[in-house]
């Protein structure tokens, strides 16, 4: 029984290891490469002539629409709506300083009659202080003088006293007064340190009012929004009655004296591409009709997803027609439009479209009819391409200048195959 198990298990193991032999041998076995099935007989095709062109480099890439300038207007002060511009429509066109809406003032002119009444009250008490200044100056060399009558007196009673011309009484007098004397220049100072220290703060609180007067007359001239710039409105008016905090937006104004655009070019084709440069700007549901602008500026900064780097193109708005709507130029700020910039020009260049080369082994491939009726064959070239052009690329090597290209069927050839013509060449 056990020899039967070890055979089994032999066989099996036997079994397995042929398998992965057969697969391991299967990846390692070169691909065949996949060429059209041969044709039986002369492969009717079609063809033109190579002729070499002058061929425009363009760089085409889309984009949204932008005005040159939005601004979100609101007010720096908060109150209600007493006055807007009329009339007030989306689109309508106003002018650099023109009135916009208005809030009511009302609340601003008391806050302006608390303030002047604050700035007298402050006038006042400076004036009072100045008044106690000057009394406290002048009555300080009146003390000067009084205690220096009080020391020379007291000075001279006693050397009377020493000479006993003076009693003790005469001498105490004396000396009394001019303790009283020095009494009263302490205070005269005191009056004249503490006059200056309130005349300060006089001062200061008269220049607090002054600026409290100030800020709510400027508060109150806040009370008129006006355009920044000429532009176009985009939302409706704001209902009269209705309020507004600091800050909220009442309006939003565009300059629609140019457009731009900000479009991202891959960085293989950003060469060529200079600020200044003319660019064509053209609606990808109306690509017949476009618009001429130039390149206003090239970033700085790649998209390191994308490998692109944004330029910006601006074209000139539309102007305002005589009702102060925009006319209908078919451009509008938030448009996708496609961008079009021509960076030289290829000189005696080949072009193909896609579809008549193909890829054999990761190599462009395209085929040329060669020989002489009625002996024709088809012969297969391998093709460096350059950038692309029009839907197609241009041909560094490969093909020459003359030669008859064959445009259909290429799909079918594989080179070396007798061929017919199908229909006259086309040039």
């Amino acid at each position: 029984m056990s020899r039967l198990v070890a055979s089994l298990l032999a066989i099996a193991l036997i079994v397995a290891l042929s398998a992965a032999g057969f697969f391991l041998l299967q990846g390692f076995a070169p691909e065949t490469p996949t060429l059209p099935p041969r044709e039986v007989g002369e492969v009717p095709v079609k063809v033109r002539t190579l002729d070499p062109r002058d061929i425009p480099l363009q760089r085409r890439a889309f984009g949204t629409l932008e005005a040159r300038r939005e601004a979100h207007l609101a007010f720096e002060v908060g109150g209600r709506v007493i006055d807007c511009l009329e009339p007030w429509n989306a689109g309508q066109r106003v002018v650099q300083g023109e009135r916009l809406v208005r809030l009511d003032g009302a609340l601003l002119d008391l806050e302006v009659t608390a303030a002047e009444a604050a700035l007298e009250e402050a006038s006042a008490a400076r004036g009072e202080v100045r008044v106690e200044s000057d009394f406290a100056d002048r009555g300080l060399p009146l003390a000067r003088q009084a205690l220096d009558l009080a020391l020379r007196e007291e000075e001279r009673q006693r050397d009377l006293f020493a000479s006993a011309f003076a009693s003790d009484a005469q001498l105490d007098a004396a000396t009394r007064a001019r303790t009283s004397a020095e009494r009263s220049m302490h205070d005269a100072e005191e009056r004249v340190s503490l006059a200056a220290e309130r005349g300060l703060l006089a001062q200061a609180r008269h220049a607090s009012a002054q600026a409290a007067l100030d800020a709510v007359l400027e508060r109150r001239t806040r009370l008129d929004l006006f355009a920044p710039f000429d532009g176009a409105l985009i939302d409706g008016a704001p209902a009269l009655g209705s309020y507004f905090a600091p800050g909220q937006q009442v309006a939003r104004l565009l300059d629609t004296a140019a457009l731009r655009v900000q479009t991202p070019i891959f960085e293989a084709d950003l060469p060529g591409i200079e600020v200044g440069q003319l660019a064509r700007v053209s609606l990808t549901a109306q690509s017949t009709t476009s618009y001429e602008g130039q390149v206003l500026g090239i970033g700085v900064l790649a998209d390191a997803r994308l490998r692109s780097v944004p330029v910006e193109i601006e074209i000139p708005g539309p102007d305002p027609a005589r009702d102060g709507t925009l006319p209908a130029t078919g451009l509008r700020a938030g448009m996708f439009v496609e961008v079009v910039i021509d960076v030289g020009i290829a000189r005696e260049a080949l072009r193909l479209a896609r579809d008549e080369f193909v890829w054999r082994d990761g190599s462009a491939t395209a085929f040329v009819l060669v020989g002489q009726a009625p002996n024709l064959s088809a012969s297969a070239r391998r093709l460096e391409l350059g950038e692309e052009v029009d839907g197609g690329y241009l041909v560094i090597q490969g093909l020459q200048p003359g030669e008859i290209l064959i445009t259909a069927p290429i799909g079918r050839l594989a080179g070396g195959e007798p061929c017919r013509l199908r229909e006259s060449r086309e040039e």
